[in-house]
């Protein structure tokens, strides 16, 4: 009984090993998506803040703002229906 708890705890502690040593996959391209959803990023600097915008669509302008350590991702499922 004591062998398979000490056989346990070895299992336990290696795969934790493993997870905390494993290498995380690289990071793809940024804004890959703004290119398949058909939309143009545009820069403006307002009061020396360079900021990233996009346009779509016709009609009463729509202002979305993403929350702070955020990015415009967010609104990536939600463009087409704005739009």
């Amino acid at each position: 009984m004591k062998r398979r708890r000490q056989a346990a705890v070895a299992v336990v502690l290696l795969l934790g090993l493993a997870l905390v040593l494993r290498r995380e996959p690289a990071p793809g391209p940024t804004g890959g998506w703004i290119a398949k959803a058909g939309l143009v990023p545009q820069f403006e600097s307002v009061d020396g803040v360079r900021l990233r915008y996009v346009r779509a669509g016709t009609g009463p302008a729509v202002v979305l703002l993403h929350g702070f350590a955020s990015s415009i991702f967010i609104f990536a499922s939600c463009s087409v229906i704005f739009a």
